[in-house]
């Protein structure tokens, strides 16, 4: 499929409306039918996430480059989350990182006050990426899964018990967790 021609780039985290890309090359969805393209390039275009690539490119390189993507969109929603329930929890930032995890959404490491997400929570609503936020937030203060734990986050989410229940819902539909 050729693209019309544009002098204007396009911002990944805002994608355009259609599939052209904005430099003008060809475009290659993920099912993988790439033609010579001068630069990589990865947007959203509606339901599709569009990968720009010359053919040379492995699927280990399209996959690592699809992670970095997955990677760069979560960070903005759990940037927002973060910001948001730190000031809610009146607390210092806590710094995160994003890893893919066989076993939990998320983990709050108290010794060095870090938390590090699963990079599966870019599939789920941002209700439940909220959820997740604020439950490790939430572990700065009360270390165990109990009555004082679910009292701090019920207090800021009140239907906390519905958003864990449908991730973990989404996670056994879709096999993630």
């Amino acid at each position: 499929m050729q693209s019309k021609k544009s002098n204007q780039r396009h911002d990944p985290l805002h994608p355009p409306s259609t599939t052209a890309t904005p430099s003008g090359s060809s475009v290659c969805p993920i099912s993988f039918g790439c033609r010579q393209v001068p630069a990589k390039e990865i947007y959203i275009a509606g339901d599709e996430i569009i990968l720009t690539l010359p053919p040379t490119t492995t699927a280990p390189q399209r996959r690592r480059l699809l992670h970095e993507f997955f990677k760069q969109r979560l960070a903005i929603a759990l940037d927002v989350y973060m910001r948001d329930y730190t000031a809610k929890l009146q607390c210092r930032p806590i710094p995160y990182r994003i890893m893919s995890r066989r076993s939990v959404w998320g983990t709050f490491h108290p010794a060095t006050r870090t938390i590090i997400f699963n990079l599966q929570l870019i599939h789920v609503a941002p209700a439940y990426i909220q959820y997740i936020v604020l439950h490790e937030m939430t572990h700065q203060y009360v270390a165990a899964h109990n009555a004082a734990f679910y009292r701090r986050i019920a207090a800021l989410m009140p239907d906390w018990r519905e958003r864990r229940r449908a991730l973990q819902q989404f996670a056994r539909t879709h096999s993630i967790i």
